[in-house]
């Protein structure tokens, strides 16, 4: 016979419907001091019938304390799991929660195999939950998820525990094991409970992103008479979201109605902040996508609303451009190509009702500011420029929400904000382009770096070596040298390891680096006849050092970049080919396109590849014809600035005449999706943070001359083709 464990006989008692009084409990555990009360209580003067009364309610208490037959332990005999199993479901169909209970815990004690256990543990949960005891039906359910986690019963399980978690207020630890509880959940119905209850849990601890995530999840799930109120719990979680959080789950949930609430609120976010423009895109949007949403109609009420803020003259492109001061003969060529681009929109479209209105913003941050405000108050569509104090202006246009692009290399322009455009030539577009052709075209994997130690160097050197790295290549060697100096010599026997003269002992170490071992070894080898006299090279042309042996040069780089202007270059060029740094490729900047170069050191920079932001002498069939019409207006050849205010202009011309582009907002949701293949500074397109990314022209020098590369396909044109003259040793060498 077995006996059910007594585990709940106290709480039964408490709960049982009427409480013992301490009197009555004094008399039961104290029989003797209950009798000595009646013996007292019989000399009372009140006499033998107050004596009787006294005696009846102690009976009647005493009888109060006793729990109800039914309520008493049951002895169960464990027949066979089926048939406890079969009364104890029974009972619990019935109500009867305790017998349920008692005949649940004898089959799981007594019969722990049984493939009835995890209901019969799941149910113990849930009885026990009816019962108020949410410690034991957290443990019947834990030990249900740790003995049995792939059967039916652990999916709800673990929703009947989160249930209970939630409650009690639990929340942190709900969200901890979610993870673990999630993965047995197939039930549409549980799976739906599951994630409310996650998501008001989310929703207490205010985490509004993640609970609107999940009630999102529950959606499709409920049903019909629970979407109402889930939709608001919805759209009571989108009220608190931030624009960041809402595009983030734009990208996960594109079903409606929960992806329309985030794109209405994303809509009421921005015109909460003044970005009328863009709550009214989106609010257009939200209505062509969303067309049964309920939130449609308020949708149209507020289009209405905002339509007075929004209004501007599409057809009117504002300018700033530095007309005076000392970047004045950058803004006039500037102003050249923009307005030889508004030409040519003429000749297309004839009578196109296209303005530009020019202001001068004096080369000064101030004077850029109050000339942005005064476009703005003319109401232009966007605006083009300045060269110069782009910062201030670019602030004033993302105030005002009105699409600016600017013509400055400045890092960090298009954070400032969304409506803030760059078109133009950058040093890590260069150093990208650069990195990108030796490694990807010419199959170069070490490069070495030489660059004068101010400013310019300093950024070109890390922005070339972080391309380099991505482009899985290596820098081997780095030198800087002064740029106020002539002689370089340190700084170029630095990079090549020759600066110091290799100890005999280290002799040894450096030839078992040679991995090709002897020439003699190698097939096919010839060695030279000792009576020959062999070719003069730029090597035996200079004097011979009597320790030329122990200070030989280690040329172990397949190229060196050098971002220096012409002057210096004329200077360190020279000085390479004399301390032997031959036979690597030399790799410039957009400095390096001048003829001034190639007076310095033309002879010394033949085959050297560099960048470019525009290459008049082009072939292709776009920039020879901007070239002769331009020629044809102005008498003279343009250059980088004219070419790319030029483009500058015509992208902003095609952008804010498109028919999708009657918002501001349009306009710079238009520019974002631009592609054009047909500028004449090379194909472009902005990123996603408004910054342009070209495809800029890639220069060798041949001769006397710059001729363009394909970036596709290595130069057949090689440097040796070139007969050299002697290198000099001027004084300043020594």
């Amino acid at each position: 016979m077995i006996w059910i464990a007594q585990t709940n006989a106290a709480a039964h008692l408490i709960s049982g419907g009427r409480r013992c009084t301490q009197r009555s409990l004094d008399a039961r555990v104290d029989p003797m001091q209950t009798a000595r009360k009646k013996t007292i209580m019989t000399k009372s003067p009140r006499g033998p019938r107050w004596i009787a009364a006294a005696g009846l309610i102690a009976v009647l208490l005493l009888a109060a304390c006793v729990p109800p037959a039914a309520r008493m332990p049951e002895t169960i005999e464990p027949t066979s799991d089926e048939g406890l199993y079969a009364t104890a479901q029974q009972a619990y169909m019935k109500g009867a929660l305790h017998t349920a209970q008692n005949y649940y815990q004898v089959l799981i004690q007594n019969f722990p195999d049984s493939p009835r256990v995890p209901q019969a543990l799941l149910n113990l949960g849930r009885i026990q939950i009816r019962l108020n005891d949410d410690d034991a039906a957290l443990e019947s359910f834990a030990q249900l998820l740790e003995a049995h986690p792939q059967t039916d019963a652990a999916g709800e399980a673990g929703v009947e525990m989160m249930a209970v978690l939630y409650r009690l207020e639990r929340f942190q630890e709900m969200l901890t094991r979610y993870p673990d509880l999630v993965a047995p959940v197939e039930d549409p119905r549980q799976l739906y409970r599951l994630y409310l209850i996650v998501a008001d849990a989310h929703a207490a601890l205010q985490s509004w992103a993640e609970s609107f995530y999940f009630y999102a999840l529950a959606y499709p799930l409920a049903a019909e008479a629970d979407q109402a109120t889930l939709a608001d719990k919805m759209s009571n979680a989108a009220s608190f979201l931030q624009d960041d959080e809402i595009e983030l789950l734009m990208g996960q949930i594109t079903e409606s109605p929960a992806a329309g609430y985030l794109f209405f609120q994303l809509a009421l976010n921005k015109a909460g902040e003044g970005a009328y423009d863009d709550a009214v895109w989106l609010l257009i949007a939200f209505q062509e996508r969303f067309q049964r949403h309920p939130n449609v109609s308020l949708a149209e009420e507020l289009v209405a609303q905002l339509a007075d803020k929004i209004a501007f003259d599409r057809y009117t492109i504002g300018c700033l451009l530095p007309l005076s001061g000392p970047y004045q003969p950058f803004g006039a060529r500037a102003l050249d190509g923009i307005q030889m681009a508004f030409h040519d929109l003429q000749q297309i479209q004839a009578g196109l009702p296209v303005r530009l209105i020019v202001r001068d913003t004096a080369s000064d941050p101030q004077e850029a500011a109050a000339a942005m405000e005064a476009l703005s108050e003319a109401r232009v569509a966007g605006v083009i420029g300045p060269i110069a104090s782009a910062e201030s202006a670019a602030e004033v246009a993302q105030a005002s929400r009105i699409p600016i692009m600017v013509l400055s290399q400045r890092e960090g322009l298009t954070d400032i904000g969304d409506y803030v455009f760059r078109y133009f030539i950058t040093s890590r577009m260069q150093a990208n382009a650069l990195a990108a052709f030796a490694t990807r075209t010419l199959k170069y994997q070490r490069f070495a770096i030489l660059y004068p130690e101010e400013k310019y160097g300093r950024e070109f050197r890390d922005l070339f070596w972080d391309a380099v790295y991505r482009e899985g290549g290596r820098v081997v060697a780095l030198e800087s040298y002064d740029p106020q100096q002539t002689d370089f010599a340190a700084a170029i026997k630095k990079l090549v390891g020759s600066h110091f003269k290799l100890p005999q002992d280290m002799k040894p170490m450096r030839q078992g680096l040679d991995l090709l071992g002897p020439l003699e070894a190698i097939p096919g080898y010839t060695p030279p006849d000792p009576e020959e006299e062999a070719p003069e090279t730029v090597r035996t042309r200079r004097k011979k050092d009597p320790d030329a042996e122990e200070m030989k040069p280690v040329v172990d780089f397949d190229a060196v970049f050098i971002p220096d202007a012409p002057k210096m270059l004329g200077l360190v060029v020279p000085q390479l080919a004399y301390h032997d740094v031959v036979n690597t490729t030399l790799l410039g900047t957009n400095l390096w396109f001048s003829t001034k170069l190639l007076d310095a050191a033309g002879e010394y920079v033949q085959g050297a590849i560099l960048t470019t932001g525009f290459f008049p002498e082009s072939q292709d069939p776009a920039v020879r014809s901007f070239v002769l019409r331009f020629e044809s207006i102005y008498g003279r050849q343009p250059g980088f600035i004219e070419a790319i205010a030029y483009d500058a202009a015509r992208v902003m011309l095609t952008t804010v005449l498109h028919p999708d582009a009657w918002l501001r907002a349009g306009i710079r949701h238009r520019l974002l999706g631009l592609e054009t293949e047909d500028a004449v500074t090379g194909a472009m397109r902005f990123k996603g943070n408004g910054d342009s990314l070209q495809a800029l022209p890639l220069l060798q020098i041949q001769g006397n001359g710059f001729q363009q590369l394909d970036p596709n396909a290595p130069p057949v044109w090689k440097p040796w083709q070139v007969d050299l003259p002697p290198v000099p040793e001027p004084k300043f060498f020594n």
